[in-house]
């Protein structure tokens, strides 16, 4: 597969820098709501975003612990395929393994590798 499907990147809401990296690759709206999910830190929260304009999916995560972590979905259609997408990965495991065959299920594609940054 020349594209992956599937992407991850992970920054501490208390690293500045790394935010800042995790949020520069996202669509400005998007970005806009990690930075709101960032804050509070203490509980679990979790979202899945869809981008019309570039097809893709994005499931936000904060952990309590701090750590963000967004796992881009391309080739998503429409946000009825992001809504199945978020249901099929909240019905099943949330490690890699869970969500490749989350998506797998959901969009007929096999992923081979996840590209992680």
């Amino acid at each position: 597969m020349s594209n992956p499907a599937i992407w991850t990147a992970q920054a501490s809401a208390a690293d500045a820098e790394a935010l800042d990296k995790l949020l520069g690759a996202l669509p400005e709206d998007i970005a806009a709501d990690v930075r709101a999910l960032a804050t509070p830190p203490g509980r679990k929260r979790s979202g899945m975003r869809w981008s019309a304009q570039l097809r893709r999916a994005y499931f936000l995560q904060h952990a309590p612990d701090g750590v963000l972590s967004c796992i881009t979905f391309e080739g998503v259609p429409s946000p009825e395929k992001a809504a199945e997408l978020w249901t099929a990965i909240h019905d099943g495991e949330l490690d890699m393994d869970g969500v490749c065959r989350a998506y797998a299920a959901v969009m007929g594609i096999e992923v081979e590798a996840v590209v992680r940054h």
